[in-house]
Parts: C-alpha cells; sequence; structure tokens
C-alpha cells in the first residue's frame, strides 16, 4: 500500500512524505543477487507541469540541476503504538510476552546497569531513540482526534502524562549506577518528549483555547525535571535553546532512518551504447577508406579528401549514434541507483530516473486529471507548459526488514523535498499596483500578487492497485503561497 503527505517545508520547498508498507507474506526470491525475500515492488511517476513563462525546459534546465534541486530521505516507518501502550510495561524487568516501548527500554536499562558491554549500550540507545520516535507518532495521531472531535481533551492529558511519567520513572534506575555520558542520552530522550507535549498542547489550547492549566502544569514538570525552557529577553539563550532542539530530534529519528549507498545507475549498459556507436562510425570511416583505395589507389589526392571527409563524418557519426542511444534509454533505464540499509543488512533499493517529455508522451488520464480550465487552456495552446517527468522504483525486502528490530515494522518512508529555488529566475515582480474605482468617485491603488501555478501528479503503483493525486502548487518571486490537494 502507498499513502502520500505533503506540506510546505520552507518558503521555497515543497515535503512530500511516501509510505511504502505491506505486511503480507512473501515468497522467496533476490535482492541484488543475495538469497532472502522476494522485494515487493512500489513504483511512482510524477508528472511535474510547469507554466511556459519560468522557461524550465532541457535547454535552460539540466538533469544534473534537477537532482541538486530535489533531497531524498528513506527512513523506517515508525512501530505503531497509542499513547496508552507506550506507557505499559515499565519497572522491573519485562515480562518476554509483553512487548512494549516502556518494556523494552526498561529491560535495556536493566541489563546496561549489570553489564554494560558495548552491546547493551547500543541497544540502550536505540531503545530511547525508539521510545521517543513511538511517542511523537502516537501524541500527533492523537492531536489529530482530538482536533477532529473524536478524542476529548482530559482522555489526551490523561495518556499524554502517563507517558512521560512512564519514561520518567526509569530515572532512578540509572542514577548512580552508569556513567555520565551513558545519562545524558536518557536525559537527551526524556527533555524532547517533553518539548513534544508542550508543543502539542499549546496547539490544543491555539485551536480550542483550552488546556491553559496543563500547560501550566508542564512548565513546571519541565523546570522540576532540570531542563531549560524559554525567556523573555533572552534572545542569545533561546536561539542555543532552538538549535538544541533540533539537534535533538535529529539524535531522537536517527535510527530510523536508512543508510544509503547512492550511485550511478545503468553505467555499464551505457559504455556499451557508446562501445557500439564508436564502432559503428569506424565501420563507415574504414569502408570509406577501403573503398577509395581500390579505385584510385594509394596516395593519391583523392583518398587523402576521402580520408579527411570520412573522419569528420566518422566523429559526427558516433556522437549522432550516441545520442539516440541515449534518448532511447532515458525512459527505459534509470538514472541513479540507491542501496538501502539498516545497521549491516540491506533491505532494499530505489532507483530513479529524470527527463522532460512532450506532452504527446503524457498518458491521456494524467491528463485528464491535470484537468485545465478554459483559461489555462488557452494559454497552453499558445505556449505549452513543460512537463518533467520523475520516476522511482522501490525494492523492498520485508523479511530483512522485520530482522533488524524487535519492533514490527511495516515498511520505509521516502521523504522527498523538491526547492523551487531555480524556477523563480524568470518571474516578474511578485506584487503589482492596479487602480481601482471606487463608488464614490475615488481613485484608489491596489496591490495584486503576481501568481504562477505548478501542478504535480503522482501516480502510484503497488501490487496491481494504482493510486493518482495530483497537487497544485501556488507561488510568484517570494516563495511559495498557497498548496492545494485536488
Amino acid at each position: 500500500m502507498v499513502r502520500i503527505r505533503t506540506r510546505i517545508h520552507d518558503k521555497f520547498s515543497l515535503e512530500f512524505k511516501i509510505w511504502y508498507d505491506n505486511k503480507e507474506k512473501h515468497t522467496p526470491a533476490a535482492i541484488e543477487g543475495n538469497s532472502g525475500v522476494k522485494p515487493l515492488l512500489f513504483r511512482q511517476e510524477c508528472w511535474i507541469f510547469v507554466p511556459a513563462a519560468l522557461d524550465i525546459n532541457a535547454l535552460t534546465y539540466s538533469r544534473e540541476q534537477f537532482y541538486s534541486d530535489i533531497t531524498t530521505y528513506y527512513r523506517a516507518i515508525t512501530p505503531v503504538y497509542t499513547l496508552r501502550e507506550l506507557a505499559t510495561g515499565g519497572g522491573p524487568r519485562m515480562d518476554p510476552d509483553t512487548r512494549t516501548p516502556l518494556g523494552f527500554l526498561s529491560n535495556a536499562i536493566h541489563n546496561l546497569a549489570d553489564y554494560p558491554t558495548e552491546a547493551n549500550i547500543a541497544e540502550y540507545e536505540y531503545q530511547i531513540k525508539m521510545y521517543c520516535a513511538i511517542f511523537k507518532s502516537a501524541v500527533r495521531e492523537r492531536y489529530t482526534l482530538v482536533k477532529l472531535g473524536e478524542d476529548t481533551i482530559e482522555s489526551f492529558r490523561e495518556d499524554l502524562l502517563a507517558g512521560l511519567t512512564g519514561y520518567g520513572s526509569l530515572r532512578e534506575s540509572l542514577k548512580g549506577r552508569i556513567e555520565d555520558k551513558l545519562y545524558d542520552y536518557y536525559a537527551f530522550g526524556e527533555e524532547f518528549i517533553i518539548n513534544l507535549a508542550q508543543m502539542y498542547t499549546h496547539k490544543i489550547y491555539a485551536n480550542v483555547g483550552k488546556g491553559k492549566d496543563f500547560i501550566a502544569y508542564l512548565a513546571l514538570y519541565k523546570q522540576e525535571r532540570g531542563y531549560s525552557a524559554l525567556q523573555l529577553d533572552s534572545e542569545y539563550d533561546n536561539a542555543n535553546l532552538l538549535y538544541r532542539w533540533n539537534v535533538l530530534k535529529k539524535y531522537v529519528e536517527s535510527d530510523l532512518f536508512l543508510s544509503a549507498d547512492k550511485r550511478r545507475s545503468g553505467v555499464l549498459k551505457e559504455q556499451v551504447y557508446y562501445s557500439i556507436a564508436a564502432g559503428l562510425s569506424m565501420i563507415f570511416a574504414t569502408a570509406v577508406t577501403f573503398t577509395f583505395q581500390q579505385k584510385y589507389g594509394n596516395f593519391t589526392m583523392p583518398l587523402f579528401v576521402a580520408l579527411v571527409v570520412s573522419y569528420m563524418l566518422k566523429d559526427r557519426i558516433k556522437e549522432l549514434v550516441r545520442s539516440a542511444f541515449a534518448s532511447n534509454r532515458k525512459l527505459r533505464y534509470f538514472d541513479n541507483k540507491t542501496l538501502l540499509w539498516v545497521k549491516d543488512t540491506l533491505i532494499g533499493r530505489s532507483r530513479e530516473g529524470f527527463d522532460f517529455i512532450p506532452q504527446s508522451k503524457v498518458p491521456s488520464h494524467i491528463l485528464d486529471i491535470r484537468n485545465r480550465s478554459t483559461i489555462v487552456d488557452v494559454e497552453n495552446r499558445m505556449n505549452q507548459e513543460s512537463v518533467l517527468f520523475y520516476r522511482t522504483l522501490v525494492e523492498l525486502d520485508k523479511v530483512r526488514l522485520d530482522s533488524t528490530s524487535e519492533y514490527e515494522i511495516d515498511g520505509i518512508n521516502k521523504i522527498f523535498l523538491f526547492n523551487f529555488s531555480s524556477f523563480i529566475k524568470k518571474m516578474d515582480n511578485p506584487k503589482v499596483n492596479y487602480p481601482l474605482y471606487k463608488s464614490d468617485g475615488e481613485i484608489v491603488p491596489v496591490t495584486v500578487k503576481k501568481i504562477y501555478y505548478v501542478n504535480f501528479i503522482f501516480q502510484f503503483t503497488c501490487n496491481g492497485e494504482v493510486i493518482n493525486c495530483r497537487y497544485r502548487i501556488m507561488m510568484n518571486r517570494e516563495g511559495i503561497l498557497n498548496l492545494e490537494e485536488l
């Protein structure tokens, strides 16, 4: 199954978060020649429709520029637990049948305190990160339910506090039993989840105007646990605090991100094609030389002219054949290949390719989804939109992924950032003044924003299921103004 969530990441960037997951069992096969499990195949195709006025085409926007404008991360999907499930199983050594984040962390702490080996240290740090990452996901889901009116604020507070205090109760198992550096890892996790609880509590207060007492409680709880907070008129300290929060976020999520070994794809086939091109051009030059030798003999002016002309044409023929091969491989092969690893286990790979394509080669159902209005269609007839075509093929070995953790991991996320900085170079001024005639006869200037629309259409294919979605981005030279899912 494939899901996608899109949001504005910053002024000039969009973030597409794509879920590739499947819980079914699969038959044995191979990834990269290693015996294992038949990989799940997820195909993604993306057509980006860009207004002609932005002058984004194959002559002005190279493949290298496209890949420099996108940033791609892969991470394991966070295991799913509710806040209530998250907070159970702590305290003494966990019952082996009780598989909860707090239980796993509690066991890791006791093992570390008893036997501070490298393996136990790594497991302890891993369980801290997993607890915090699962806490983040669980709080986000509960906040969504509260915002939609499907859960109560009181229930949310109760379970949120249980998650905080459950983690906090493990402090006594650590104090005086492990090194200060190792204790800091625990403190990093606690500071992160308290920050997270405060953030979502403030969001609820902003949306419904309730929860001010709980905000005050969390502020006091954070102070009692010994963590710094924002202060009025303390710009330098607050900046350092924000920096610390961002570092903690990256630290907590670091074990979910996959190691990615990126390299060019199809290099061997490309070199074979280019060798064939060189061979064909050499055949032509040799044939011309032999023909003129037989007719005019050696060391004659006609042979001399023929040799010069044949070598001139030989180079041109080689470049033309190379170009034809390169053009033919664009949509059949991929540009880059990324091997995906969890620790030392290869769990899959991703391949990606990019090119410009004419609108005549865009599938008819994609053009139907594009669904241009009459005014846009009129503009397109005069100056056709450029169509950027980006595609990926993700192969995932689910059994190998499951073997890397005691948690059941449903699949992986692809986080795909697209930066529009290259698109704004030829945009007009972001604002234009127009005169407005008022009913009382006064004429006043009105500032109107100059806007452009860029459309993304995704098609995902997995196990015969096809999902299409379209996003329209409104932007101008000042950045992204709006994002719509249509």
